[in-house]
């Protein structure tokens, strides 16, 4: 009997709670990824974000609200909006935040999930984006590193 309730209290300590997420507008973790979009003059960087929930439409949006000041960047998660026309396939709601030509430099940048605050740093230089955070409040990074294409390469897509 004591082997049984040792074990319970064993899964129970270790089981993820995101309990507080429930109380939240946005009830999942979003997803965050760097991205730099390539352009035959520029670069931009843009913040692909998805909910870790699925929806039962596809083009659900994530609402944000977004404040840029200098080498501050605040972006704030709101809620996931509805649309009148739904893409009858089920996933995440998405957004993409484009942070346009960012320099390279150390920016602060809050990041938050609606009542979930997160402040962290951006690093940008020629050969990575980094996003360095402490503690993650609602929010997870498909990758906190992301390399950067290098000058005078020669890119493009290919498909069918």
């Amino acid at each position: 009997m004591n082997r049984l309730l040792a074990f319970c209290m064993l899964l129970t300590a270790c089981e993820y709670n995101d309990s507080g997420l429930k109380s939240n507008p946005i009830d999942s973790k979003i997803l965050i990824e760097a991205r730099e979009v390539l352009e035959p003059d520029a670069r931009r960087l843009t913040l692909f974000c998805q909910t870790g929930k699925i929806y039962p439409c596809v083009n659900f949006p994530l609402l944000t609200d977004m404040d840029v000041k200098g080498k501050f960047i605040k972006i704030t998660f709101t809620s996931v909006g509805e649309t009148s026309l739904c893409f009858t396939a089920l996933g995440p709601a998405t957004t993409l935040l484009d942070l346009n030509t960012v320099s390279n430099g150390e920016y602060e940048i809050e990041l938050n999930n609606a009542n979930f605050r997160n402040r962290g740093k951006l690093k940008v230089t020629d050969t990575y984006i980094t996003l360095l955070f402490g503690q993650q409040n609602g929010i997870d990074f498909v990758r906190t590193k992301t390399n950067r294409v290098p000058n005078k390469t020669y890119w493009g897509t290919i498909g069918y």
